[in-house]
């Protein structure tokens, strides 16, 4: 079986605010929506913010509690400036957890806390190898990291 995933989801409480989240910190469009369920294309998958009661119902069972996640989500860009730009879009949006940091390996990173909770990661990695799209084409060797 080739590795992939196809979609990630986001549960919301209120799937409204947490799409006007997304849709104005970071400019993403919907490729189909309605009151329940958004798709946003990432990278070439999808992401989606649903309605946590859409889904318990028609998963079957309950989610876990909001801000229980272990999941993190990343966001890499190709520049440290577009790190510091992004930080500053969210300041004012979201919760952040961690400042700009820059790791003893290098790089540039946040970490914040979306409308619903969801922690992610806005990153300059110089491991992770973007095109010049934005698109993730792989990562470097980090075995002579420890």
């Amino acid at each position: 079986m080739k590795p992939r995933f196809s979609v990630i989801t986001l549960p919301a409480h209120d799937p409204s605010i947490l799409r006007a989240f997304y849709e104005e910190a970071f400019g993403w469009t919907p490729v189909a929506a309605n009151a329940d369920i958004a798709f946003y294309p990432l990278n070439g998958m999808l992401l989606s913010i649903a309605s946590r009661q859409m889904l318990e119902d028609f998963i079957g069972i309950p989610l876990a509690p909001s801000r229980s996640s272990s999941v993190l989500l990343s966001h890499n860009v190709a520049t440290r400036e577009e790190v510091l730009h992004l930080h500053d879009r969210l300041v004012s949006r979201a919760e952040i957890v961690v400042p700009p940091t820059s790791p003893s390996f290098g790089g540039l990173f946040f970490y914040f806390r979306d409308p619903e909770g969801h922690l992610l990661e806005v990153a300059w990695n110089p491991y992770v190898t973007l095109d010049e799209e934005g698109m993730v084409t792989g990562h470097l060797p980090i075995d002579h990291l420890t």
